[in-house]
């Protein structure tokens, strides 16, 4: 540290201790906030369907969800199967309910009055009973709800 002055120490330190705090602010600071999805929309192809589920907004309370079913292809099924939603948040039983489906044409099916109690995960399982079929075939959605 040849030709370095008392004076010249002093300001290196000085700026030395400033790119420290710098740093540790930066590297510190917390994340922007995420954006939190305001509603759901999904759309996914099961091994016998295509499927789509909406609900707005994303949130906790009561709501109409809407569902989208068809071949593999998004064609509507030929004919009309009877479909039942059941809601629940992951690890409550209490918080389960079945709501049967009012069928709305080409596929699509309204489900009124789907509560969402709290935020967490959930799950949307629906409950596939085509005609002619021994047993009803199985669709399930895990989703998140945020906190707000």
């Amino acid at each position: 540290m040849k030709g370095l002055t008392g004076g010249k120490l002093a300001v290196l330190a000085v700026v030395a201790v400033a790119v420290t705090i710098v740093a540790t602010v930066l590297l510190n600071r917390p994340a922007p906030a995420a954006q939190l999805p305001d509603k759901l929309s999904v759309g996914m192809h099961t091994k016998d369907y295509a499927v789509s589920f909406r609900m707005d907004p994303l949130a906790p309370g009561r709501h109409t969800v809407e569902v989208k079913l068809g071949d593999h292809d998004g064609t509507p099924l030929p004919a009309e199967p009877k479909i039942d939603l059941t809601a629940y948040r992951s690890g409550d039983d209490t918080s389960k309910h079945t709501i049967a489906g009012t069928y709305l044409g080409e596929g699509r099916y309204q489900f009124d009055q789907v509560l969402i109690s709290q935020p967490g995960a959930w799950f949307f399982e629906l409950q596939v009973m085509e005609p002619g079929a021994p047993e009803p075939k199985q669709v399930k959605l895990d989703f998140e709800v945020p906190n707000r």
